[in-house]
């Protein structure tokens, strides 16, 4: 069973939503402080984590945006009572997973933890080896650009990478570490 970290300072609410997570399946772990949540973090490697954004210590916002700069992959899902639409607009912004206005059913609470975990399968590494034939033939077309302007080498970078995905640009974006719709952009202004 999956950890998950739930970050709420009111007993009564901490007790409640973990265990909406063992009806769903996961093993919950609660922090009542933004201190508690981050030594909890940095001891367990969670892939989900939910924050209240009013804690006692620190700003709900602030505690995701340090988790997410510590582990850009994280799903953290954020809590708060005020469903005030600016609020939930920075969050995702800033890279919130989702946005729940509490009180939250058993139902839409769960969904939103298993959608997290979803998400984080759907892009899961591609199965792409990195091995020293690639790296090779990668220096090969790259040498005789050392000197050109940057556009060119990016290019170079990019459509050895697409082949080596066998012409995959999601497997190729997930290796470079960008968005697909960036690839799908450069391509289409070579054009």
């Amino acid at each position: 069973m999956k950890k998950v970290l739930y970050v709420e300072d009111t007993d009564s609410i901490s007790m409640l939503y973990a265990s909406y997570l063992r009806k769903a399946g996961y093993i919950p772990v609660t922090a009542a402080t933004a201190q508690e949540a981050e030594q909890e973090f940095m001891a367990h490697d969670y892939e989900v984590i939910l924050v209240d954004l009013g804690l006692p210590d620190r700003n709900g916002l602030e505690l995701l945006a340090d988790f997410l700069l510590r582990k850009p992959k994280l799903k953290v899902i954020v809590i708060t009572a005020n469903g005030s639409m600016n609020i939930a607009v920075e969050a995702m912004r800033m890279g919130g997973a989702d946005f729940l206005v509490k009180p939250v059913s058993q139902e839409k609470f769960s969904a939103a933890v298993n959608n997290a975990f979803a998400q984080l399968e759907q892009t899961a590494a591609p199965d792409v080896r990195h091995d020293g034939a690639f790296d090779d033939r990668l220096s090969e077309r790259v040498r005789p650009l050392i000197g050109l302007p940057f556009e060119k080498v990016e290019r170079a970078l990019i459509e050895a990478t697409i082949q080596h995905c066998n012409g995959s640009l999601p497997k190729a974006a997930d290796l470079l570490q960008v968005a697909p719709s960036t690839l799908y952009r450069k391509k289409e202004n070579w054009k």
